[in-house]
C-alpha cells in the first residue's frame, strides 16, 4: 500500500506524541531458549558470580558451571531445602541463608555453619546477604549478613555481630573521617545522638546493597540506613512498605519495595528526576549519626513510574536497569492513590529499562522491554540475574527458573 508523505508525517508526529506522553515499550532484546524452564518453581533464591550459578527451590539447591547442567548441592545438616531464604556467591565461595537454620558457607570444599546458638549470628533467620566489591562497601569488609535481629559481618576472616544497642550503626561505620567541626544539615535531616540509631533503624534487615564508600540496609518498616566511613544516616519513608531489594551506585540508591521501585538521587551527582517528574515524590525524614554533614546522604526520593507492584530483585547492567515486578498489594504504598494514576494497574513482569540514567537526567518518559508471557515466562517474578558476558538472563518466578538469551 502506498502512503502519502502527509500520512507518513502525521504518523511520525503521533508517534512522537506517544513517546513524550508516557513510558514506551519496545521489543525485547532477549528471547526464550529451546529448553525454556530449566528448574521447577517456586524459585526461592538465585545468585551468580562469573560462570558459577546457584539456585534454590523447595526441592533442593542446584549449581551450574559455565552454562552446563544444573547439579544438586547437598548441604550437610540442613533439615529442609525449602528453608533457603537467600543465596550469595563470590570467588567460588557459596553462602546459603536460611529461615530459622542459620547460615551455611561452602569454601574450599568445607562447610561452615553459623547459628545464634554458638554466637555465630544475631539469630538464625537470615534475610539478606551481600559481598563487598573491589571498590565498594567499607574498608576491610567482605561479607554482610542481615537477619531478623541484627547484622553479622565478616571482615578479613573475622566475624562481628551487631544488634540495636550493641554496636549498631555508629559502630558499624567506625570513626568518621569527615570534618566533625562544621555542621551542615540539608533539607529533611536532623542530628541524632549516640544510642538513638537503634530507635530510628531496627531489624529485621530485609535487604543489603553495597556501593562506593557505603553499605545500605533496608528493613520491614519503610526505613533505610546508609553506613560509610563518614558516619551513618537513617531515612524514614512516610508510607507502609517493606524494603526487599537494594542497588547502590555512586549517584543513586535504588530501593525495591512492596509498593514499587524507589529512586534516591544524590544531590550534586544524580541529574534529573524519574518519570513522571511532576508526581510520585516520596516523603521522608532523616537523621545523622557519627557525622554532622548530611551531604554524603542527601538523596531525593521518587517512585519510578506508576507501578506499585512489589520489587523483589534489581540489577544494573550497562546503564540498563532490570526490575522484577512481583505481586501487588494495595495496602503497601508510598504515595497517595490519586498520585499513582488510577488508570494504570501494575503489570507483573520483568522489565529492562534501557539507558535509564539518561532518561532520568532528561526527565523523559522511560523506555523499557517487558519479559513475561510474551517470552514464555510464567508465574510472578521472584529474582532476576543477568549474565552480560554470556548474553544471558535468568528469571526466577513462582513457576520456575527460565533462561533467556540475546
Amino acid at each position: 500500500m502506498i502512503r502519502s508523505p502527509f500520512y507518513t508525517l502525521s504518523l511520525l508526529i503521533l508517534t512522537g506524541a506517544v513517546l513524550v506522553g508516557c513510558a514506551t515499550v519496545i521489543p525485547p532484546e532477549y528471547e526464550s531458549t529451546e529448553k525454556g524452564k530449566v528448574l521447577s518453581g517456586p524459585i526461592l533464591a538465585l545468585a551468580g558470580d562469573g560462570d558459577m550459578l546457584i539456585a534454590a527451590n523447595p526441592d533442593g539447591i542446584y549449581t551450574s558451571m559455565e552454562g552446563g547442567e544444573w547439579v544438586g548441592l547437598e548441604v550437610p545438616g540442613l533439615p529442609s531445602q525449602g528453608r533457603v531464604s537467600t543465596l550469595a556467591v563470590r570467588g567460588g565461595e557459596i553462602c546459603v541463608g536460611t529461615a530459622g537454620e542459620g547460615l551455611y558457607i561452602l569454601r574450599n570444599g568445607t562447610w561452615e555453619v553459623r547459628t545464634a546458638r554458638y554466637g555465630g549470628l544475631p539469630d538464625d533467620n537470615v534475610l539478606s546477604l551481600a559481598y563487598d566489591g573491589a571498590d565498594e562497601g567499607l574498608p576491610g569488609s567482605s561479607l554482610w549478613v542481615g537477619t531478623a535481629d541484627g547484622i553479622a559481618v565478616r571482615r578479613m576472616n573475622t566475624w562481628s555481630l551487631h544488634r540495636p544497642g550493641e554496636g549498631w550503626l555508629v559502630d558499624l561505620a567506625g570513626k568518621s573521617t569527615g570534618d566533625t567541626e562544621k555542621t551542615y544539615l540539608g533539607p529533611g535531616y536532623e542530628l541524632g545522638t549516640r544510642g538513638q540509631d537503634a530507635r530510628y533503624f531496627k531489624p529485621p534487615v530485609t535487604a543489603i546493597g553495597v556501593g562506593p564508600d557505603r553499605v545500605v540496609f533496608g528493613n520491614g518498616s519503610s526505613r533505610i540506613a546508609v553506613v560509610g566511613p563518614f558516619g551513618a544516616a537513617t531515612i524514614n519513608f512516610k508510607g507502609n512498605v517493606k524494603i526487599i531489594s537494594l542497588l547502590v551506585d555512586e549517584a543513586a540508591i535504588w530501593a525495591g519495595t512492596t509498593g514499587g521501585l524507589v529512586w534516591g538521587g544524590l544531590y550534586g551527582v544524580a541529574e534529573g528526576t524519574p518519570w513522571p517528574a511532576h508526581r510520585n515524590i516520596v516523603r521522608w525524614t532523616g537523621r545523622l549519626f557519627g557525622a554532622r554533614n548530611s551531604q554524603p546522604y542527601q538523596y531525593r526520593w521518587h517512585l519510578v513510574g506508576y507501578s506499585t507492584a512489589m520489587v523483589p530483585s534489581l540489577a544494573m547492567i550497562d546503564d540498563s536497569l532490570w526490575v522484577a515486578y512481583g505481586e501487588y498489594d494495595d495496602s503497601q504504598q508510598l504515595v497517595q492513590t490519586e498520585e499513582r494514576g488510577k488508570d494504570l494497574k501494575p503489570i507483573i513482569d520483568v522489565r529492562r529499562f534501557v539507558g535509564i540514567n539518561e532518561y532520568i537526567a532528561r526527565k523523559d518518559p522511560l523506555v523499557y522491554e517487558s519479559y513475561g508471557k510474551n517470552v514464555g515466562i510464567s508465574g510472578n517474578p521472584t529474582v532476576v540475574l543477568p549474565q552480560p558476558d554470556r548474553g544471558k538472563l535468568w528469571v526466577g518466578t513462582t513457576k520456575g527458573l527460565y533462561r533467556l538469551e540475546r
